[in-house]
Formats: structure tokens, C-alpha cells, sequence
């Protein structure tokens, strides 16, 4: 007889065979410890039952719980099939067994009266649930579980929980927010709310209202620098972190507006960067007040570099803020950096997970706002052109760059953007121009007037459509309503915005088409690419008709109706390319332009002026003019355009024709040199009147100016002198001279003293007369009021052969190789043009008549003159403009549409943002109509004007000869000029003929300025000067004629003018994005997921997040399945092939010591990465990840293991070791049978264990065990092929099934027990909840019905969820490597009757009520172990050979001095090749029933092995702690 103990407490070996098994080792167990409940042995045990902590309500589930063991409570969230959602909270629960009742009478031991068993005693609830907060607006669901953490600082407990089908969210448990419904108006006005959740207070990022911003005016009082200020702000909230709290934005910052200019003008400078004593209020509309402050910042430009600053965070007391920036308080803006402005944050919809580490708030696997392809809708959504009515200085004040117009003629693109509440902005879509109508597409013969060849070389396709030569804009009529704005006008002393027309865009198409992506651009794939050509001046002029100055200027822009926007978004929902619930999100749209720069078919608009032909002359010998055969000269006419009437001051010119050759004038070409274009188009006839003045050349020299009488007078005089002379000469000579000396005498007197008397005579008449100043100039401001239009049967554009800019000088040019002489000597700077055809200007404007006679008059105001001159555009023909759909550079036009999806909206607005402004410019034309003058010149000059004529021959003029000779000499006599022989004079008003003196004029110059409306670029309110003379410019300088001496300014002096271009600047810097041409909604759908992509807050602010602040992980590593804060403030990340440990901090090198700091990149620095192999060995495929003291353990179901991080190991505890023999059966077990019948249920919907699917895992901290729970289903055969699973429903014969129906499905789930003390795995266990709570010395269960706590009893076992369940422990006798046969089987139970947590008392008559004796072959079946009574025969003999029953043998068990013993067996096998156990459930192999039979048998075998199995179980009795020490088999040597 041979003996085999067993002690079985080291652990589960699920995979060894049962004849390797130790003495110390057990093969399986089910609900069993190692160590008793008081701790007082390690033994195998039964697991003490739980008891009900709380039931929640009626048909709610729980899919999330959140522990906060600081505080000893339990967050949960519920969610009913209704759709009911709320948050609850259940506090931890101290619990005491009562002992047992004594019972007292007078002849007993007073025993002690047990409690009824806990199984049959209906479930008293130990704790409280208690509603936080219940409203369907959480939007919870059974199909999405929730990951939360939690946050515990001054403002009380935070929340931040997470799920796949909702945003990221948090909740101050003390500051649960409600909706606003009111004002309180008795009481202070304090805001009312309802009981209803505010939920979109809860989101991290809530859905906010975008305010726009808006600049009301521009007043004294601050201290700005010259530029242009641009405004925004974002929300944001008191932020405590490093033990201060500041006010931080949580929100994107808003779109920027518009420029507003500030500049100071009046003083002349030469420097740009001065102060201004303004400031600039402005306002934001649309305020969401659910938000505490705004942080306002201003952005700068000063030359052109743009600064924002952060000017601080203001409360928010209403919807409409307004703030006045002074610039006072310079010193305590903050620069800060200008992609922080307008660097956009992705929208997250969701994300799947969030966990915390060193104070960051890390949310993982995201899903992005998708992006919406809207184009078809907008498409469809016409928009009009519509202009208000303005005084011509409009855009003089600030406020105007609200209303930017548009370059009339000019192609722009225009988009639409759209916005959500979430924050969220759409691509720009852009929208599609008219259609083309019959008109449009009439084909223009080459013989109409306007008709333009095209050069093929540069474009394919010539032009051949009316709308390619003529603008086939409309107009509809006048504009609707009016809106009102805070806009001073100084001449109405108004403050409005007056709508004036509206109609329809020309038509216009590219050649360049749309993109072939029908998904996108439907029917108009493939086709030419719309864009909108504004009216031309015909159609919508830039001004009016004006009798007198001011002019109304006709700024133009855009209308959009709200109606067809919100009807295009009605029709997308009601297509299926956005659900009613992202229409509703849309709240407003920002209007965008294509970006002219680079893209202009026109590239100045002017005024032109003719160029003139004159004879090319020489000086001969003596000073005659004469002209070369066949040479001219050309010059641009001076004065203003008078072509008409003959030139008073000019001859020999030949009779005015046009010569195709003109100058052209314009802001865009004097500011600056763009390339000249190769067209010209007039655009009306400028009309007005000039205003001019003659005055005296002030400095020029002064003269006498002899006229005839003073020359005959002084012959005649000179002459009796000499006569007399001659007498007495006659008279005095002797005899003997004469007549020879007589005769000499007198012609001496002749020759020498006739001319010296003469010239006497002249210096007395010379010292008779008065000098005077002879030179006078002109000068003429021209003001340009009217327009007409030249009728479009005359050619109004030409082709332009030849341009280039004109500089001051005589300039050669060769055009078709013939040399063409310009002479544009000290004339102004220009553009030339030679066209093709002449430029035709005739209309009803009267003709130009401004060349000024000289009426005798100085210093007054000559009468009017009529002034005309072609308003003309300089273009190209850009077939192609802006390039293909996706080149377009889209500029915010500053306005803010708003979505009102609960009332009809009126079509008010006009949408301006453009790039052109209305306003006038001057230059100085001037013309010198000699080569030279004497301002400030040397009295003894002399001048020869008729000689020097600068062009042509001058009318008036005058000379001054020098002859040193006594005949025709001249005498210079007190500082002025006396002319000898009588020179060749011609002046204007020169008094009577043959007076003594000329008292005439000569006009030296001629100086006219014409002061236009123009559009153009430069805002010309804002242009400068250097100086108050040469470089100044009207009409910042009014007195013409004081400006133009040529003292003070020299006529060689250009025009100058001087502009800051930031004052032109454009709204670029509002970020956009387009859709890609080959853009596929499935494919972005797809793209918005980012399943490894992981954001975080920043540090110790979790409602701050930068748009940096994201990390991808790699794809290589598989998919993200969990993040987790552990210690040494690390971040633990699992994926599906890999786990990594990444630092909370990045730590650099500083020059004291080496400093950790937080980042913009956490996760930069190289992480710890485990075990990475092509299998994938230490990743997961569970999201759960539970810290304990032993370390971190998470579960892969897919390469099958339970990882354990420990510090800076990594180990799989299911992996086989010396002591542990488990792996085949995680193998086997721990993926998941669902997939087998249906593989397209993937890892994240294996992640629910709320549900149906997953793995959840639990920490028992008292007795150090980790528990993993596996949720699975397997389909049962026969319907394999049957039910099928969509969108995560089962279903049959289109009925849906539920997975939980055992009737079609097999519970595969399981829960087992790990032990890091001993490396083992403890037992089985028949609970499978759907979540843990670890507390500090008990642990709690979570199930569909309510929480269940564990370990709070010592006096119930087994029983779980109010159902008892077996312990049972299957163990093995020593291999003793020969037969033996099974004699008897003896162990050691106590049974522990607790009385307290550390009393019991041992129960004699109480075992295992059941065993199973089994080998390979053989097996008992099951055993019902009858406990013996003492000295009871008859027991003895009905027990003798066993009793059999129909599903076990009866047999008696005694217990001899506390060991148990039991010695009947009998072989029940079948020998049918059937196992005698197999796993029907994944923990414990059960009996299988096909393999034997409880018929009783004439000859039963004896059990006869090397090794037999013992199966020990208890399943009737649940009050006692069952502890099982040791097991003694007594075998005998069976012969083979």
C-alpha cells in the first residue's frame, strides 16, 4: 500500500498534463484563493461571496465607471435602450458582519443559530446610487463605453470622459452647468437657468458662437503707431495652474477684419513710423456670454510687418462687446507669436480613450470633424452684383476699408466657407458664374469695331464670343433694403450705408476646366471654369453725373441671399452628402475672393493724352529755325487734352490728327512699374472743368524791353548830333583841307560818333525806363465730374503695339524699325501707348477747350474751360485667369454671413472686401515752352527765346542780344539790359505799336493738374509727402500757382508721391483650405479617423490645447489600443504590435543644470519600446490597462498574452515557466470566438465588455490578484450561415438577435485569477462582470443590474450575484510510473463557521459535497459525498457499495480525527473512444456525459492507474470558508 500526498496551493498548471502535476500543484479550480480570508494560511479556499452594493435603475446599463478612491466613491454612467443617459455616484461602503444569533434554553450548549444562506435570502442593497446628473443630451450608449479620469483641485471634482460616438467632455461635479433661460430683472438682472444639462458646456471645446469683428469708428485720444490695426479675440476661461490663475484662450482665435488704417497726413515726413493721437473702437457681435472673457489681440502692421500683440482678457457681459484700443498701454501688450493666431486647431468629434499623467490630459484615438463636400449645393447659389452710393471722399475715413469695392470689368473668384458651432471651418467652395445666354455666346465678326485678334501663340483659342470682347453685365434695378452702419460722413452728416444697384455678372469662362470629379463638381466636370466679371463703367459707372464737386463714387460688391444658402445646405441633407444634424451645426459662412495679385487681366486704370506732331527744326547761322524734311517730333500735349482748338502759344505744329500714340497716367503705373499690358479700353469719356490762373515767373529776370519808338527816337537824336557835328566840323576846316579833310571829318562822324550818340541816346531812354518781369506762367486745376460713354458701335478697345514707361527727356524709340523721337523734356514721368487704331472719344461730353488766352490779366481766376479725356483700362487677355480651380489664393473678404435656421433672413447685405478703391488723384503735367529760362539766373545773361523753343515755334517770346561792339552794341547800365539794334520781339499784351517800351508777356510754362476719380489699389486718401515743396503733391498743397514757381519748385522736378503699401494691405491671413480634385467622401470619411493619433493639454490646464500638441503613433506598431499614466510621470502606450513608455516631459540642457520642462512635443524624445517583433509580442488588442503595486497589466487577445510592465521589465504572465504551465490554454482561449464566425467584427468592438465583447480587468489589493474577465459568444453550429452581423447587429431572417440569446449563441466568456505573488494563476471564477472597481481592501463587480462588492463577508461563500456556485480544485496523485489501484482518497477541510473577521469555529460535519475521480480512461462520474454518521450500521450497509442515481453515485465520506476520507469507486466508463472531460465552457472541463453510464453494472472495474485526478467540490454548502491543507491517495500495486 502506497501513500501520495498533495498539498495544492502553488497554482493552476491549465496545459500540463495531469501526470506532471507536483504535489504542490493543481491542474484547474473554480472560485477558489489561496489564502484564507483572515489571512492567517496560504491554502486553496473558497472565494467569499459578494453582496449587493446598489441596483441602478430599471433598464440602464452601465458603460463606464470612474473610481475616485481619494474620495471613496465611484462614478458611473448609465444609458438606457431609450436613448435616457445620465451620471451617477455610488459611495464606498464600510461593512460588518453581525455574529450569529446564540439561542438560549435550559437544557442546551447554546449553539449558535447560522444565518440563513445568502443564496436564499433576497439581496439587501449596502450602498446609495445617487443621480448627478440625468439628461439625454449626453447622448450615452450601450454600443460606445466611456474612459474617464478625473481631476481634484480647489474648484471641487472634475470629470473628463470620452467615447467614440460623442466629444471629449468634462464636468465639475459642483458646478453642474444648466441652460440659460433668462434674465432675473428683480434681481440685478442675474442670469435664470433652467434644470435641463447645458451639455455643450460640457465638451472641452463647447460649440461656440464665432462673433464678428467690426471697427465702428476712429477717434482721438490714443497714441498709435501709422499702419493698418486688424482685431481678434477667442474665448477664455481662469486657468489655475503653477499655483497662479490666469486667463487663457480655450477656443481657436476668430477670423481677423479688415484693415483699419491710421495715418496722419497733414504734416510732411519722411519717415513712416510716427504715432497718430487715435484710436479705434471696435466691437464684437455675436458674443456667446456661456463663455466668462475674451482675449483680445491686435494685429500690427507697421511696413508691412504684421505683430500681433495680446492686448488681455476682458469679461464678457453681454453679446456685443466693444473695446476702444488706444495703443496707451504698449508696455503691457505681449508679442506673441502670429501663428498662434491663425494656426487652426483639428475639431475632434470624439475620441475612444483619455487618461492623465503629470498633469497632462491625453485623449487618444480620434475621430476628426469630417470633412463635407458641399460643392453642387454651392453651385447652384447665384450671386448679384450691388454697389452703394457714397460721397467721394468715403474712403478717406478708416472705417471704409469695411467696404473695399471691387475693379469694375475685372474677373474675382468667390467661395464660401462655412462654419460650425463646434469651431469647425469647411474648404472654400468656390461658386460658379452664370450660365452663358444667347447674347453671350453671339459670335463678333473681325470687322466689328471692337473686335481684338488674339495672339495664338500665347493662347490656342481665339476669341470669338460677345462676351469675350464685350462686358455683358447687367443691371437689374435698384438694390433692396437698406442697413445702416456706424459710418460718418462728413458731407451728409450721415451715418448710413446707402444700397444703390444690383444686377447680373457678365458672363466669363476659362479656358481651363473644372476637375473631372463627379463626386464634386457633378454636371460641370469637365467644363470651363466660371468665374464673375464685374459691369463695366457703362453698366454700373464709378460715379455720377455731377453738376459740381463732390461727386458720389458707386463702391461695388457682392450679394449672397442667406435663403439660397441655407436652401443649398437643405438640398445636401436631402441628397445624403450631410445629415440634418451637421446642417444644424452650420451657424455661419465667411465670403472669400481669388487673390488678384498675380492674376490681374487689368493692371491700371487712368486717364490717357494725346501725343502730338510737330516739325523737326534747326538753328541756322543767324539764328533761324529751319525745318527738317520728313522728321517730327512727338510730343505729349501739354494743359489737359485740348486737341480741338488751335494752340495759342504754338506754331508750325501740324493740324491735329490722332496718332495712335498716347500717355497714360495712373496710380498703379506711377507708383509703381507693373508689366505693361497689351490692350486698352476706354471706359467712359471723363468730363469737368478747369480753373485756371496766370501768373508772374516770380525771380526771372527783369528787362527794359525797347520797342521801336525808343530806336527811332535815339537814331533820330543820335543822328542831329551827328549832323551838327558834321557842321561844325565843316565849318572849323581851313582852306587847304578841304574838301579832302573836310570830307574825312564827317565820315568819322559817320562811322564813330553817330553810332556812340545813338547809343547815348538809347541809354538815356533805357535809364527813362521802368524794368520789369516779362515771364509769366500758367497754371490749371482740372476737376473731372462728369462721364458718357462711347456709344458700342464705335470702338471703344484697341490693341496696344507699343508701351513703355516715359521718363523726363528727349527719348528715341523704333517701332517697325522706324525711329520715333519723343520730346518729353522736363515733362512729367508717364506711360506710353501706341494702339493700333485711334482711340475714339467722342460723346456727349463737350470737347476739351482748357489752352487759356492770356486775357492781360495776372493773379485772377480765368473763366472756366471745358476739360475731356478717356478714362481707359490697361489689360491683357488672361483666357486662363487665376489659374486651374485649386490655384486660386482665397483672401477673406471680412464679412460674417449668419444662418438663422428658424426664420426667414432678408438679402441686405453687400459683401465688399475687394482690392480697389474710389477716390482722386492729381498730377502735374507741365510743359516748358523753352529750353531755358532766367529764374535766379546771372543779370548778365543774355537769351535768345526765339531760338530755344522747346517744341515747335513759340508765339511769344522775346530777345536779349549781348554785342560787345560799339555798332550794336549793348551797355549794361545799373543792373538791368538795354537792347541795341531792336531785336526780334513778340510778346502778349504788349501796349500800343512803336511805343518806347514793350510791357508784353511770354508765357514760360504751363502747369495743369488733373484731379480725377480713379479706382486703383492705393488708397489715395493715404498717400504722403516728404517735404512741403518739390515733394508734395495737390491737393495736399491748394495753391497751385505759390507750389509751381520755379523758384520754389523747378519745373524739372517730377511728380512725387509717397505710400505706405501697408495701407493697402489685404485680409490674407485668415487660414483656408481647399478640396483636393480627386476628393472622395468615403476616402476623407475614412482619412478623419486617427486611430493612433493621441492630443494633449497643456500642463495643469486640461481645457487648453495647442494645435501642435498631437502625436501620431506609428502605424508599423498597429493600431492604438490604450494610453495610461503610470509613475515617474510616464505615459504608457499599447498598441497592437508594440507597447512603448513615453516621459511626460522632455528634458534639456540649460547652461546652470539640466531643467525638465514641458513641451510642445512630448513625445519627441525616443520612448521605451518592449519587446518588438515581426509577431507583435508585447502589444495589445484590450484598451483596458490597470496599474497595481506589482505593475501594469494589459491584454493582446491577438498574439495571446497578459503583459506585466514592472519598472523596466516587461513579461507575458501567461508564458510557460518552471513553475507554470498555462500558455497553450490562453492560446486557445484568449482570442475571441465571434470572430470565427463573423472575422468582421474587429479589435474595437471586441472592446466592449459592457456589451458583449471584451476583456476587463481587476485589481483585488487585499488578497493581490489581478482578475481578467473575458466577454465572448460563439454562434452555435446550427446557425452558422444563418444569422448574419451588420452594423453591429445580429440578425436572423432580418429579426434581430441578441448575442446574449443562448438559444443561437454559447457564452464563451470567462473569468480567471493571477496571483504576481506566485507567479500563478489562481483559479476560475463563475462571476463575469462587465467592469471592477478595486477598492482598498475589497473589490466590486459590475453587471447589467447593479454593483456587487467582494471580500466584505467572512460568512457567505460561492454565492455570487445572489446565486450559489461550486468551489471546486482538481488535482492529481503522484505519477508512480507503474498501475496502481485507487484504494482510498483522505484530505484535510476545514470548515470555518466565522464568528467576526479573525473568530470561527470548525464544523465537524460539514465537507466537500461532491468528488470526481477520473484518468485518462476511467472515470467514477460524480460522487455525492454522504458525511458518515457515527456509529450508525445501518448508513454503514446502505452506503456499502454506493448508491447509484441517475446523474451520481452516493457514497459515504467520514471524517476520522479531522481527516476526511471516502474509499468507493467504480468505474463508469463507456468504452466508446469518447473524452471522458472536455471544455463545454473555456474554464473548467466538465464530465462528458457520452462517455459514461450510471447503469449499474454486474462487474464494475476498479480504478487502476500510474496516476489519478481528483476533482474535490462544494456546492451545497455557502456559510462556511472551506480550506483544503492537504490530500493523502492510498494506492495499491495493481500486477499488469
Amino acid at each position: 500500500m502506497a501513500n501520495s500526498i498533495n498539498v495544492p496551493k502553488l497554482g493552476m498548471q491549465l496545459t500540463k498534463h495531469q501526470s506532471q502535476l507536483t504535489q504542490l500543484e493543481y491542474s484547474v479550480a473554480l472560485n477558489a484563493n489561496i489564502a484564507a480570508v483572515d489571512g492567517s494560511v496560504m491554502t486553496i479556499t473558497n472565494e467569499p461571496s459578494n453582496l449587493l452594493c446598489s441596483r441602478f435603475k430599471p433598464n440602464y446599463n452601465v458603460i463606464g465607471v470612474l473610481p475616485i478612491n481619494i474620495e471613496k466613491k465611484a462614478i458611473f454612467f448609465l444609458t438606457s435602450p431609450q436613448g435616457d443617459s445620465e451620471i451617477g455616484v455610488i459611495n464606498n461602503v464600510t461593512f460588518t458582519d453581525s455574529a450569529d444569533r446564540e439561542i438560549y434554553c435550559k437544557d442546551c450548549n447554546k449553539p449558535l443559530l447560522e444565518d440563513t444562506p445568502l443564496e436564499l435570502q433576497t439581496p439587501v442593497e449596502l450602498c446609495t446610487y445617487t443621480t448627478i446628473i440625468s439628461d439625454n443630451c449626453l447622448n450615452f450608449s450601450i454600443d460606445f463605453p466611456i474612459s474617464a479620469t478625473y481631476r481634484i483641485t480647489q474648484d471641487g471634482l472634475t470629470i473628463f470622459f470620452a467615447s467614440k460616438n460623442n466629444h471629449f467632455r468634462y464636468l465639475n461635479l459642483f458646478d453642474i452647468p444648466r441652460v440659460q433661460v433668462g434674465f432675473d430683472s428683480e434681481n440685478c438682472n442675474l442670469p435664470l437657468y433652467s434644470n435641463q444639462l447645458d451639455c455643450n458646456a460640457l465638451k472641452i471645446v463647447p460649440d461656440y458662437s464665432i462673433p464678428c469683428t467690426e471697427v465702428v469708428d476712429v477717434i482721438s485720444g490714443g497714441n498709435l503707431q501709422a499702419g493698418v490695426y486688424q482685431f481678434t479675440a477667442a474665448y477664455a476661461e481662469d486657468i489655475f495652474q503653477n499655483n497662479t490663475t490666469s486667463r487663457v484662450a480655450i477656443t481657436d482665435y476668430f477670423p481677423v477684419n479688415n484693415p483699419t488704417p491710421i495715418v496722419d497726413n497733414s504734416v510732411a515726413r519722411v519717415e513712416i513710423n510716427y504715432t497718430v493721437d487715435k484710436a479705434i473702437k471696435f466691437t464684437l457681435n455675436n458674443v456667446d456670454t456661456d463663455f466668462n472673457y475674451l482675449s483680445l489681440v491686435v494685429l500690427k502692421t507697421v511696413d508691412n510687418i504684421t505683430t500681433p500683440y495680446l492686448i488681455g482678457a476682458f469679461p464678457i457681459t453681454s453679446n456685443t462687446f466693444t473695446y476702444t484700443y488706444t495703443g496707451n498701454n504698449n508696455d503691457d501688450e505681449i508679442a506673441i507669436p502670429i501663428d498662434t493666431i491663425f494656426r487652426r486647431r483639428a475639431v475632434y468629434t470624439s475620441a475612444r480613450g483619455v487618461t492623465e499623467a503629470n498633469n497632462f490630459l491625453f485623449w487618444y484615438d480620434l475621430e476628426e470633424q469630417r470633412p463635407l463636400n458641399l460643392q453642387q449645393f454651392v453651385s447652384k447659389i447665384p450671386l448679384k452684383w450691388r454697389t452703394i452710393e457714397q460721397n467721394e471722399d468715403f474712403y478717406s475715413n478708416p472705417i471704409s476699408n469695411n467696404f473695399v469695392s471691387y475693379l469694375r470689368d475685372e474677373v474675382v473668384p468667390f467661395g464660401i466657407e462655412f462654419q460650425f458651432l463646434n469651431g469647425y471651418a469647411t474648404a472654400t467652395f468656390p461658386f460658379v458664374g452664370r450660365e452663358p445666354n444667347q447674347t453671350d455666346l453671339e459670335e463678333i465678326p473681325n470687322s466689328d469695331p471692337n473686335y481684338l485678334p488674339t495672339d495664338t501663340s500665347c493662347t490656342p483659342t481665339e476669341r470669338k464670343y460677345r462676351w469675350q470682347f464685350y462686358n455683358t453685365a447687367t443691371e437689374i434695378g435698384d438694390a433692396p433694403c437698406q442697413r445702416t452702419f456706424s459710418i460718418f460722413d462728413k458731407f451728409t452728416n450721415k451715418c448710413s450705408i446707402n444700397p444703390y444697384k444690383e444686377g447680373k455678372f457678365s458672363y466669363v469662362e476659362s479656358t481651363l476646366n473644372y476637375p473631372n470629379n463627379p463626386e464634386t463638381w457633378g454636371d460641370l466636370c469637365g467644363k470651363p471654369i466660371r468665374h464673375f466679371k464685374f459691369p463695366d463703367n457703362c453698366i454700373s459707372p464709378i460715379i455720377d453725373n455731377a453738376d459740381n464737386t463732390p461727386n458720389k463714387i458707386y463702391p461695388i460688391g457682392i450679394s449672397v441671399d442667406p435663403e439660397d444658402v441655407k436652401q443649398a445646405l437643405q438640398d445636401a441633407v436631402s441628397q445624403g452628402y450631410i445629415t440634418e444634424e451637421e446642417k444644424k451645426q452650420i451657424v455661419s459662412y465667411r465670403i472669400k475672393r481669388g487673390n488678384r495679385v498675380g492674376n490681374k487681366s487689368i493692371v491700371a486704370k487712368g486717364i490717357i493724352t494725346d501725343i502730338l506732331q510737330s516739325q523737326a527744326y534747326t538753328v541756322s547761322a543767324n539764328g533761324d529755325n529751319l525745318p527738317l524734311p520728313g522728321e517730327f517730333i512727338y510730343f505729349p500735349n501739354y494743359g489737359f487734352n485740348d486737341v480741338s482748338n488751335p494752340d495759342p502759344y504754338l506754331t508750325n505744329l501740324f493740324p491735329f490728327q490722332t496718332t495712335g500714340r498716347y500717355t497714360f497716367q495712373s496710380p498703379e503705373t506711377t507708383f509703381n512699374n507693373p508689366l505693361l499690358p497689351t490692350e486698352v479700353k476706354t471706359e467712359f469719356i471723363y468730363g469737368g472743368t478747369a480753373q485756371g490762373r496766370f501768373s508772374e515767373v516770380e525771380k526771372s529776370s527783369k528787362y527794359v524791353l525797347l520797342d521801336s519808338g525808343a530806336y527811332l527816337a535815339a537814331n533820330l537824336l543820335g543822328g542831329a548830333e551827328a549832323v551838327a557835328d558834321i557842321i561844325i566840323a565843316a565849318s572849323s576846316a581851313t582852306p587847304t583841307d578841304y574838301p579832302f579833310t573836310t570830307a574825312l571829318a564827317i565820315a568819322q562822324i559817320v562811322a564813330t560818333d553817330y553810332p556812340s550818340y545813338t547809343q547815348d541816346w538809347l541809354n538815356i531812354i533805357k535809364n527813362l525806363g521802368v524794368p520789369y518781369n516779362p515771364a509769366i506762367y500758367y497754371t490749371a486745376v482740372g476737376t473731372y465730374n462728369k462721364y458718357c460713354c462711347i456709344d458700342p458701335v464705335n470702338q471703344f478697345q484697341q490693341k496696344i503695339e507699343n508701351s513703355t514707361y516715359l521718363q523726363p527727356g528727349n527719348i528715341s524709340l523704333y517701332e517697325n524699325n522706324n525711329l520715333v523721337r519723343i520730346n518729353n523734356w522736363n515733362r512729367e514721368s508717364s506711360v506710353y501707348i501706341r494702339t493700333q487704331n485711334d482711340i475714339y472719344n467722342l460723346c456727349s461730353i463737350p470737347d476739351d477747350n482748357s489752352k487759356q488766352d492770356f486775357n492781360c490779366t495776372l493773379d485772377r481766376d480765368e473763366p472756366t474751360r471745358d476739360i475731356k479725356q478717356n478714362y481707359v483700362s490697361l489689360k491683357n487677355y488672361v483666357p486662363d485667369q487665376y489659374g486651374t480651380i485649386d490655384q486660386i489664393e482665397w483672401i477673406d473678404t471680412g464679412y460674417c454671413g449668419t444662418i438663422d435656421w428658424n426664420n426667414t433672413q432678408e438679402n441686405c447685405d453687400i459683401i465688399f472686401g475687394g482690392d480697389t478703391y474710389l477716390s482722386r488723384f492729381a498730377y502735374k503735367k507741365k510743359f516748358q515752352f523753352f529750353t531755358t529760362d532766367r529764374v535766379n539766373g546771372n543779370i548778365n545773361d543774355d537769351v535768345t527765346y526765339k531760338q530755344l523753343a522747346n517744341v515747335a515755334t513759340v508765339n511769344y517770346y522775346f530777345n536779349n542780344i549781348n554785342l560787345n561792339s560799339v555798332v550794336g552794341g549793348i551797355s549794361v547800365i545799373d543792373d538791368f539790359r538795354v537792347i541795341w539794334d531792336e531785336p526780334d520781339v513778340n510778346l502778349m499784351c504788349d501796349g500800343n505799336p512803336n511805343s518806347m517800351y514793350h510791357s508784353g508777356k511770354a508765357l514760360m510754362y504751363n502747369y495743369s493738374i488733373p484731379y480725377f476719380i480713379v479706382e486703383s489699389g492705393y488708397n489715395l486718401n493715404y498717400i504722403y509727402a516728404e517735404n512741403d515743396l518739390a515733394k508734395n503733391f495737390y491737393p495736399r498743397i491748394k495753391d497751385v500757382p505759390y507750389w509751381t514757381q520755379q523758384f520754389r519748385v523747378p519745373i524739372s522736378e517730377d511728380n512725387y508721391y509717397f505710400y505706405n503699401n501697408t495701407y493697402s494691405k489685404q485680409n490674407k491671413e485668415n487660414p483656408y483650405y481647399i478640396l483636393k480634385d480627386n476628393f472622395e467622401q468615403a476616402k476623407e470619411d475614412q482619412r478623419r479617423i486617427h486611430q493612433n493619433r493621441a492630443i494633449y493639454s497643456s500642463q495643469n490646464d486640461w481645457l487648453t490645447y495647442s494645435a501642435n500638441d498631437y502625436y501620431d503613433f506609428p502605424l508599423n506598431d498597429g493600431r492604438l489600443i490604450g494610453m495610461k499614466g503610470i509613475e515617474q510621470q510616464s505615459v504608457l502606450v499599447t498598441q497592437e504590435n508594440s507597447s512603448s513608455v513615453f516621459n511626460a516631459f522632455v528634458t534639456v540642457n540649460t547652461s546652470l543644470t539640466t531643467a525638465q520642462i514641458t513641451t510642445g512635443d512630448i513625445f519627441a524624445a525616443k520612448p521605451r519600446q518592449y519587446y518588438k517583433t515581426d509577431l507583435g509580442f508585447a502589444g495589445a488588442t484590450q484598451q483596458p490597462i490597470i496599474s497595481t503595486p506589482y505593475g501594469h497589466f494589459y491584454v493582446d487577445t491577438q498574439n495571446p498574452a497578459i503583459m506585466q510592465l514592472g519598472g523596466d521589465s516587461l513579461k507575458d504572465i501567461t508564458a510557460d515557466t518552471k513553475n507554470k504551465t498555462v500558455k497553450q490554454w490562453f492560446i486557445n482561449n484568449l482570442p475571441f470566438n465571434i470572430t470565427k464566425d463573423f472575422p468582421e467584427i474587429d479589435g474595437i468592438l471586441l472592446n466592449n465588455p459592457y456589451k458583449d465583447f471584451g476583456i476587463t480587468l481587476g485589481w483585488d489589493n487585499k488578497f493581490k490578484r489581478l482578475f481578467i474577465t473575458k466577454k465572448d459568444y460563439s454562434l452555435k453550429p446550427e446557425y452558422q450561415g444563418l444569422i448574419t452581423y451588420t452594423n453591429g447587429q445580429f440578425t436572423l431572417d432580418n429579426t434581430p438577435i441578441s448575442v446574449a440569446n443562448l438559444a443561437y449563441f454559447c457564452d464563451k466568456s470567462w473569468t480567471i485569477a493571477y496571483t504576481p505573488l506566485l507567479d500563478q494563476f489562481v483559479s476560475f471564477y463563475s462571476f463575469k462582470p462587465n467592469y471592477y472597481i478595486s477598492n482598498e481592501n475589497y473589490f466590486s463587480t459590475g453587471y447589467a443590474d447593479g454593483l456587487w462588492n467582494h471580500l466584505l463577508t467572512e460568512k457567505s461563500y460561492q454565492v455570487f450575484n445572489g446565486v450559489k456556485e461550486d468551489f471546486l480544485i482538481d488535482y492529481a496523485t503522484t505519477n508512480k510510473l507503474n498501475n496502481n489501484t485507487l484504494q482510498s482518497i483522505s484530505y484535510r477541510a476545514d470548515f470555518r463557521r466565522f464568528q467576526g473577521n479573525q473568530d470561527w469555529a470548525t464544523i465537524n460535519d460539514k465537507t466537500f459535497n461532491q468528488a470526481l475521480v477520473y484518468t485518462q480512461n476511467q472515470t467514477t462520474g460524480i460522487l455525492n459525498l454522504i458525511v458518515k454518521q457515527p456509529n450508525n450500521v445501518q448508513q454503514n450497509y446502505k452506503y456499502i457499495s454506493g448508491i447509484v442515481n441517475n446523474d451520481a453515485t452516493d457514497i459515504l465520506v467520514a471524517n476520522i480525527e479531522n481527516n476526511w476520507r471516502f474509499n468507493t469507486f467504480k468505474d463508469i466508463s463507456l468504452d466508446n473512444n469518447q473524452p471522458i472531460l472536455m471544455y463545454f465552457n473555456p474554464d473548467v472541463k466538465q464530465l462528458n456525459q457520452k462517455a459514461i453510464s450510471y447503469v449499474p453494472k454486474y462487474f464494475s472495474n476498479s480504478l487502476r492507474n500510474n496516476y489519478f485526478s481528483i476533482r474535490l467540490i462544494n456546492s451545497e454548502h455557502t456559510n462556511y470558508n472551506i480550506l483544503l491543507y492537504f490530500n493523502n491517495t492510498q494506492q495499491q500495486n495493481s500486477p499488469i
